[in-house]
């Protein structure tokens, strides 16, 4: 593996959240393994709970939450890259940066292709961003991680040129998480939430 990994990680600050959740996870393993320099990038404060569990040798550059998402990861993401000639660069919330380096090695985690496989279903906002963001992301990653099994066959089906580029991690984010035995329902505690946001396709549950 290469020395520094740039990372979008815009996702840890919505660390309740799927793909957040799923980042988190899959950091806290990667980070601090083999010696590596992560260079961690969101355009949000980021919880200082969840900083303290990527431990290591890590940088964090971050915005102030105000502005769009993704114009600030897309100019962040190649100016650290211009600042470290030879890095790799792993995308963690379906995007990677259009006018990075082309010496970078660049990593995609792909977690559905809803915009694809249904777009008839999906939310507008999210169809326009997998065909904008999503789509040409896919093609320019030198290599392609599928968060499961079927996500993997879904890329080789609708994208058959990737099949060499493409592995699948563990489902569920990652199997290496060492998971403390569930309490009995009875001393369980906290809240319960109902409902969704109107783009998580409520309808398709």
């Amino acid at each position: 593996m290469t020395d520094t990994v740039v990372v979008d990680a815009r996702m840890l600050a919505y660390p309740m959240t799927g793909i957040g959740r799923y980042a988190l996870e899959l950091l806290t393993q990667l980070v601090g393994d083999g010696g590596q320099e992560w260079v961690l990038l969101s355009s949000a404060p980021v919880p200082a709970g969840v900083r303290d569990r990527l431990r290591g040798n890590v940088g964090w550059v971050e915005g102030d939450g105000h502005g769009r998402a993704e114009y600030w990861t897309q100019r962040a993401s190649r100016r650290e890259l211009q600042r470290r000639p030879g890095a790799a660069y792993l995308g963690l919330a379906n995007s990677l940066p259009f006018l990075g380096p082309r010496a970078a090695r660049y990593w995609l985690v792909v977690y559905d292709l809803s915009f694809v496989a249904i777009p008839y279903l999906t939310d507008r906002q999210d169809l326009v961003k997998g065909y904008l963001v999503t789509l040409p992301a896919i093609l320019k990653a030198d290599r392609l991680l599928a968060i499961s099994p079927s996500i993997e066959a879904q890329l080789h089906r609708w994208f058959p040129w990737t099949r060499r580029r493409t592995a699948a991690l563990p489902p569920g984010g990652t199997k290496l998480v060492t998971r403390p035995e569930p309490l009995p329902f009875e001393r369980r505690s906290g809240f319960l939430m109902v409902g969704a946001h109107r783009r998580k396709n409520g309808g398709l549950l």
